[in-house]
């Protein structure tokens, strides 16, 4: 819930005036149905929504279609390099740790997992931007527009999620490796790399597809604290931005962009793994 009144607020920014007059209060009030129950301020807006229509930001008098247009790019962006990254990371992680489960290996891919799981990702950037950008200057401290400003809000992101990734990975890769096709395809005399790769990856990577989309949905919306840290123009910084100054129509409209995103890429990472999973096909 915002505190205070939305007609207020967005006639303080319209009319420049820390108290604006009552009446005008009261028309803008009426005028936006600010005096109808929550109910229907919902479905009125839910109306207005599905025909496209979500409103004006009070702060840049532009409608919140363009102001979500603007953002939802950049935040896609980060969050497919931050996701492409992740399985970078977490699935050869994941893989090593289970094929030599027990040993020094697996040992020091637990360790440095459990050490990234318990870093927050707003503390790592700020490591990033001292060695990285100030001590080392190799890239930008923030902003936007180039492939070096994207480097370190990708890394910071993909690094915590690489640390569940991998643990995913590997719970999974041990699991199949117990498989009887996994001894079968051994007693035939297959090398183990093949084993590995033909056979152990294409059945454990479902379910960590599945994870990468949960977090891709996640950070398109969720990556709040990095795009601030980096200046980055995405829709988490839009949010936060807007309910710093109580901007509710693209407050409402962030949300249901955030909404919508983590649906689509959730269903798209489900289709995904139908054709992936062969006990899909054996279903058939």
């Amino acid at each position: 819930m915002f505190p205070g009144d939305p007609a207020e607020i967005a006639l303080v920014h319209l009319m420049e005036m820390e108290s604006p007059p009552q009446e005008a209060v009261q028309q803008l009030r009426e005028e936006m149905g600010y005096n109808r129950s929550i109910a229907v301020q919902y479905f009125c807006w839910l109306e207005r929504g599905l025909s496209g229509d979500l409103g004006y930001s009070i702060q840049s008098g532009q409608p919140v279609t363009t102001e979500l247009r603007q953002a939802i790019g950049p935040s896609v962006l980060l969050a497919s390099v931050a996701t492409f990254l992740t399985a970078l990371i977490a699935i050869p992680l994941g893989t090593a740790a289970a094929v030599n489960a027990g040993k020094a290996v697996d040992k020091a891919a637990l360790g440095i997992s459990l050490i990234l799981s318990s870093i927050p990702d707003f503390f790592l950037a700020v490591i990033f931007i001292l060695i990285f950008s100030l001590q080392l200057q190799l890239v930008p401290v923030a902003g936007y527009g180039n492939w070096y400003n994207l480097i370190l809000p990708a890394a910071s992101l993909a690094l915590i999620n690489s640390s569940i990734t991998a643990r995913l990975m590997r719970t999974s890769m041990l699991q199949t490796l117990r498989g009887k096709y996994i001894l079968t395809a051994r007693a035939k005399g297959l090398r183990e790399s093949v084993v590995i790769g033909r056979h152990a990856l294409k059945n454990a990577f479902p379910p960590v597809l599945h994870y990468l989309g949960t977090q891709a949905g996640h950070m398109i919306g969720g990556a709040v604290v990095i795009e601030s840290i980096f200046l980055w123009p995405g829709i988490g910084r839009l949010l936060v931005e807007s309910v710093r100054s109580r901007d509710i129509f693209v407050v409402q409209g962030c949300v249901l962009a955030i909404g919508t995103a983590y649906v689509v890429i959730i269903l798209a990472a489900d289709l995904i793994n139908i054709f992936l999973d062969p006990r899909f096909e054996e279903g058939k």
